[in-house]
C-alpha cells in the first residue's frame, strides 16, 4: 500500500504554488547548487542552471547566510525539498540582444569556457556563442588540435557571427574567418613546385591522407598516392607516423579554402619510366615474396619496384605454393605505368621453361 503523503507538504504546495516569489536564507553553497532555508525551516534548492542566466559557479556570486530572492519552480515531495529559481526574476539576456545584429556581423567577445574542441565566447552579459574547432583553425585536420592552442580563458577575441537563432538562443561564431593574414601571401612563401620541410600532424584512419604542418597556421594534405612511387598504400603507416619530419613539394594551392596539396614522391624522378623498359611483358626476373595473403603475394623485384602474384601464379613445379621469404623467378604478365602495377607469375616460368637467370 502506498504510504500516505505528509500533510505538511500538501499545505506547503498549497501555500507556495509554482511561480511564487519568496525570500530565502542561504544555508550552503557548492559548485553545483545553493541550499536555502525557507520560512518554517523548509529546505529549498537552487541548481546551478537556475541560479543565473550566465554559466557561473554559484560560489562566485552567492555567500552563506545571505538572503536571496527566489521563485518556486517545483515542490518535490519525494525529496522533501522546494525547487527554486533565481534567474527567472530577471529578464533573459537574449531579450536585450541588439535587434539589428545578424549573421555575418563581426563582434568582440570574451572567452568564458573552453573544452578540447569548443570555445564559448560571451559577446554580451549572459549571451554566449559557440566557436567549434573547425571555425577556430583553417587546419585540414582540425580535430588533431585543441581549442586551447588558439585561445585562452578570459581572452578578448574578435568573432564573426556564422549562425544566429534568437528563438533557441543559439549562436555559432567563427574566429578563423577573421584571421587570414598568414595566407595573404602564401603563394610567395610556398609557390607551387617549391620544396619544404614539414611535420606530420596526423594520419586518417584508412591511411588515405597524411596531414602535415609547414608552420604554425599553415598546413597541407599529403595524399597517400603522393607519398612514394614504390611503397604500397597499405604500407604507408609503417613508414609515416605523427611527429615525423619529411620533405614535401607544393603541388597545388587553394587560397580561398586555405588548402594546400603536397607531395613527397615528386621530389624524385618517377622510376616507372625506367621500370617500363625493364619489366616488359614475358620478361623474367628474380623476386622476393615480401608479403603473402589470401588473394596472393607482394613480390619485391631485384631491379627495383614490386609486383603482385595471384595464388595460381605462386604454384611451384612440385605442386606446392611459394611462401613468404622465398626468392624465385617471376614472369611479367602485365605492366601498367599509369597505375604503377606489375602482375607477375612464377608458375609460367616453369610451365614455359623460359627462365634464364
Amino acid at each position: 500500500m502506498k504510504e500516505q503523503e505528509t500533510p505538511s507538504w500538501a499545505i506547503i504546495e498549497e501555500r507556495w504554488p509554482i511561480g511564487t516569489k519568496l525570500i530565502a536564507k542561504v544555508k550552503k553553497v557548492t559548485e553545483k547548487c545553493v541550499t536555502v532555508t525557507l520560512e518554517g525551516g523548509v529546505t529549498g534548492l537552487i541548481s546551478r542552471n537556475e541560479l543565473s542566466w550566465r554559466k557561473l559557479n554559484p560560489k562566485e556570486i552567492i555567500k552563506k547566510d545571505e538572503s536571496i530572492e527566489a521563485q518556486v519552480l517545483k515542490i518535490d515531495r519525494d525529496r522533501k525539498v522546494v525547487m527554486l529559481g533565481h534567474k527567472q526574476l530577471t529578464p533573459h539576456p537574449w531579450d536585450s540582444l541588439k535587434k539589428d545584429l545578424k549573421t555575418g556581423d563581426k563582434v568582440k567577445g570574451k572567452v568564458v569556457r573552453i573544452t578540447d574542441h569548443i570555445a564559448y565566447v560571451e559577446i554580451a552579459p549572459g549571451i554566449e556563442g559557440i566557436v567549434d574547432i573547425t571555425n577556430i583553425t583553417w587546419s585540414p585536420c582540425p580535430f588533431s588540435h585543441s581549442a586551447r592552442e588558439y585561445v585562452q580563458l578570459g581572452e578578448k577575441v574578435k568573432v564573426k557571427i556564422l549562425a544566429l537563432n534568437r528563438a533557441t538562443h543559439e549562436m555559432d561564431l567563427g574566429i578563423k574567418q577573421l584571421k587570414n593574414a598568414q595566407w595573404d601571401n602564401v603563394e610567395k612563401r610556398y609557390p607551387v613546385g617549391s620544396r619544404h620541410t614539414a611535420k606530420v600532424l596526423d594520419i586518417d584512419s584508412n591511411n588515405s591522407n597524411i596531414y602535415v604542418e609547414l608552420e604554425k597556421g599553415i598546413e597541407g594534405i599529403l595524399d597517400n598516392n603522393d607519398l612514394s612511387w614504390t611503397i604500397l598504400n597499405s604500407k604507408a603507416a609503417e613508414v609515416i607516423h605523427k611527429g615525423l619530419t619529411i620533405e614535401v613539394k607544393v603541388l597545388e594551392i587553394d587560397k580561398e579554402r586555405h588548402w594546400m596539396r603536397l607531395g613527397h614522391k615528386q621530389l624524385e624522378k618517377n622510376p616507372w619510366f625506367t621500370y617500363e623498359k625493364i619489366y616488359t611483358i614475358n620478361s623474367i626476373h628474380l623476386g622476393t615474396i615480401i608479403e603473402a595473403m589470401d588473394k596472393g603475394a607482394v613480390v619485391a623485384l631485384n631491379k627495383g619496384g614490386a609486383g603482385f602474384a595471384t595464388p595460381k601464379d605462386l604454384c611451384k613445379e612440385d605442386g606446392s605454393l611459394a611462401e613468404e621469404g622465398e626468392v624465385l623467378p617471376f614472369m611479367v604478365t602485365d605492366f601498367n605505368r599509369r597505375f604503377h602495377r606489375i602482375i607477375l607469375s612464377h608458375t609460367k616460368t616453369w610451365e614455359q621453361r623460359g627462365y634464364r637467370s
